[in-house]
């Protein structure tokens, strides 16, 4: 399995995924699950290809009205021995994305989980791209900002005191969003969030994913 590939699973899991950690009653050997559960079929079927998993699906209510889901089960291999990273708080992580060699396609699965392109106000052609971070999972907010740091990008961040609270990162200077852009997608990538993607060329951005265009 391709190191970019893998990259890209850790940061979806990071942000669209979760860890259950169980012990046996009698045993007492400690078993993991890794789910990412998401409301677009089409990242979950190209992973489920790639990992050789089945995909499910299964509707929610929610504030009365019907919301749909596809679930994956992400195979051990995948994950191996950096299960505990993925725990609800995501202690560990940021270590783990330190040592990846493909640091970029970690932070477009992160994107394509808890992050948003959308128009600014002022200027509906101008894009700003933004990240979601619960304030549980410190590592993440290390994460975007280590990566921020490296590549320099200028970060704007709010938070938001409601709820047990969360960070709202956003990057907002067309300079800096064309930076990201190309860091994420430079590699034609296999795995990502198409409807993101196509956000970004509908704005004028490059094509860089020119071995998929014809399977769109």
């Amino acid at each position: 399995m391709k190191s970019n590939n893998i990259s890209y699973i850790y940061g979806l899991m990071a942000s669209d995924g979760y860890m259950v950690r169980r012990v046996g009653e009698k045993t007492g050997r400690v078993s993991y699950n890794a789910i990412i559960e998401v409301a677009e079929p089409q990242i979950i079927f190209d992973i489920s290809d790639v990992v050789c998993a089945k995909p499910r699906y299964r509707s929610r209510i929610i504030a009365s009205k019907v919301r749909h889901f596809w679930s994956l089960n992400i195979p051990k291999f995948v994950y191996g021995g950096n299960a505990e990273c993925f725990l609800k708080h995501r202690y560990g992580l940021f270590n783990l994305y330190l040592g990846l060699s493909d640091k970029d396609s970690f932070i477009r699965g992160i994107f394509d989980g808890d992050g948003t392109v959308a128009e600014t106000t002022d200027y509906r052609r101008k894009l700003r791209i933004g990240f979601s971070v619960n304030s549980e999972c410190n590592d993440i907010m290390l994460i975007l900002e280590h990566y921020a740091s490296i590549n320099g990008i200028t970060l704007s961040k709010y938070f938001d005191t409601r709820g047990n609270g969360s960070w709202f990162i956003s990057i907002n200077r067309i300079d800096d969003v064309n930076k990201m852009f190309n860091l994420m997608y430079k590699n034609e990538p296999m795995l990502f969030l198409k409807r993101k993607y196509n956000r970004f060329i509908s704005h004028g951005f490059p094509d860089l994913v020119t071995s998929r265009k014809t399977i769109w």
